[in-house]
């Protein structure tokens, strides 16, 4: 089990199998192992009551080759995603979420709904990730359209459709290990004498993400306001 999680691991990239494939032999593997392992415990227990020593090294043996992959597992997901909330669409607008486009005809029927999941969903992004806001700046919007792309590029996002006049601006990126496919979308508003940013972050398939919608959005925020020298700062009224 121990080499099956490695060949996923590593060989995940060079497979040419659907990363859903992929990540559910990763989880099935990972299955097994925890059920190895309390197999493993209970004969670890029986032995010791029983007072078989070969009985009790074996199975203390094989809980440790067993526990070995969960550890990769939760190191390999990180122990902070572990307890991700069962969603997979994540917006800095809960109640008007930025629209997706382009990604539409990317997605195939297959695969899930641009369509946004509603108060559902929202109510359950808002316990998980409170930090997920709107961004006010002082930037035009069009200086704020600029850079928005450029922070796509800069945090390696494929930008596949710009419409300045609509202020939107869609991306596709992947997931570091299983290559799930991702699309983003940005849209800058006019508020005042500035603008108003907000971005939408949603998975193709699945139905959690494992936090990777909230980190990619917390990623382009941040890279967002360090790029140039206009002030922008986050919203916190905004919800």
């Amino acid at each position: 089990l121990d080499g099956v999680i490695l060949i996923i691991l590593f060989a995940a990239p060079l497979s040419g199998l659907r990363p859903l494939t992929l990540f559910q032999g990763f989880a099935l593997t990972l299955f097994l192992c925890l059920l190895t392992a309390i197999i493993s415990i209970v004969a670890l227990l029986w032995g010791l009551v029983k007072h078989r020593r070969p009985m009790v090294l074996n199975a203390l043996a094989g809980a440790v080759i067993a526990a070995t992959p969960i550890l990769i597992g939760v190191f390999v997901l990180g122990p902070g995603r572990i307890g991700a909330p069962p969603i997979h669409d994540i917006s800095t607008d809960l109640i008007h979420p930025p629209a997706f486009s382009a990604a539409r005809k990317l997605r195939s029927a297959g695969e899930n709904s641009t369509e946004y999941g509603g108060t559902r969903v929202a109510a359950i992004q808002r316990r998980a990730y409170p930090d997920i806001q709107p961004l006010l700046s002082s930037l035009t919007p069009a200086q704020a359209f600029a850079r928005a792309a450029q922070t796509a590029r800069r945090v390696g996002r494929r930008l596949v459709n710009k419409d300045p006049a609509a202020g939107r601006i869609e991306a596709t990126d992947s997931t570091p290990l299983f290559h799930f496919t991702d699309d983003i979308v940005v849209r800058i508003q006019p508020r005042g004498t500035g603008s108003r940013i907000d971005v939408r972050s949603a998975s193709r398939v699945g139905v959690g993400d494992f936090g990777a919608n909230a980190a990619r959005i917390r990623h382009f925020v941040h890279t967002f306001r360090k790029t140039g020298n206009a002030p922008v700062q986050r919203n916190n009224a905004l919800k």
